[in-house]
C-alpha cells in the first residue's frame, strides 16, 4: 500500500562493514522491503559520536530525517529480517506512534 507524495526511509545501522555475514541477508530483505512501501532505503556507516556506544549511532536519524525531509522515519536493526509480506505499517499508524518491541525473550527461546 504505497501512498502517493509521502517520503519514508527506512534506516539501518551498519559502522566499520559490520557483520557482512549477515547484512549480505538481511539488507536484501530491508531492501526489498522499503521498495515495496515507497521508502529509500539508508545505511548509517559513519560514526558521529565515537565517544558513545556504538548504539548510539542511532540517533543520527534525527538530523538525517530533517536534512532529507521525511514525513516517515524508519529504524530497523542491521540484523533484522523482514518477511517479504510485512505490511506498509505507515498506512495503518498515525504518524504521532512510535512503535517498538517492548520485550526480546531471546535469551530464553535460545540455548
Amino acid at each position: 500500500m504505497w501512498q502517493k507524495g509521502v517520503k519514508k526511509t527506512i534506516f539501518t545501522l551498519a559502522t566499520d562493514g559490520w557483520a557482512p555475514e549477515i547484512t549480505e541477508l538481511s539488507f536484501p530483505l530491508l531492501k526489498r522491503y522499503a521498495d515495496k512501501i515507497g521508502a529509500d532505503f539508508y545505511v548509517i556507516k559513519d560514526r558521529k559520536f565515537p565517544n558513545w556506544p556504538i548504539t548510539y549511532e542511532k540517533m543520527q536519524v534525527y538530523q538525517l530525517a530533517q536534512e532529507m525531509e521525511n514525513d516517515w522515519n524508519i529504524y530497523i536493526d542491521a540484523d533484522a529480517l523482514i518477511h517479504p509480506e510485512t505490511p506498509d505499517f505507515t498506512a495503518y499508524l498515525p504518524k504521532d506512534t512510535v512503535a517498538h518491541v517492548g520485550t526480546d525473550k531471546a535469551q530464553i527461546r535460545w540455548k
